[in-house]
């Protein structure tokens, strides 16, 4: 994802991005912002708080057949298809998978309250 993606997602999903930030500059230190550009990174950390985005094409590259899914506790949450390249399947996955995350958060602040 590009920096401007962060920025946007950082308003919608504050709670989930900072968790990431913090993951990363913990993890990668001194080059957490270049990891963090990273989507397969960034996969990678949904896969360690439970979500599992797969990103892949039908098979026919020349097409816009590229799709993801989005995965809790192995139940499919989210599919979506057509997108152009991977990178912009990418991008649109982890974007929802941060929404899920948020929206987690806010649940279980609620519960807890």
């Amino acid at each position: 994802m590009k920096k401007q993606h962060w920025t946007a997602l950082r308003e919608e999903a504050p709670h989930a991005v900072g968790q990431c930030l913090q993951y990363f500059q913990e993890r990668y230190i001194g080059r957490w912002e270049a990891k963090l550009l990273n989507d397969l990174a960034v996969i990678a950390y949904l896969y360690t708080q439970g979500l599992e985005l797969q990103v892949n094409t039908f098979g026919v590259p020349s097409r816009k057949d590229w799709y993801y899914e989005l995965r809790v506790a192995g139940e499919l949450l989210e599919h979506r298809r057509n997108f152009p390249s991977s990178t912009a399947a990418a991008t649109a996955g982890i974007q929802a998978a941060f929404r899920e995350l948020e929206n987690d958060f806010i649940n279980t602040t609620k519960k807890s309250s």
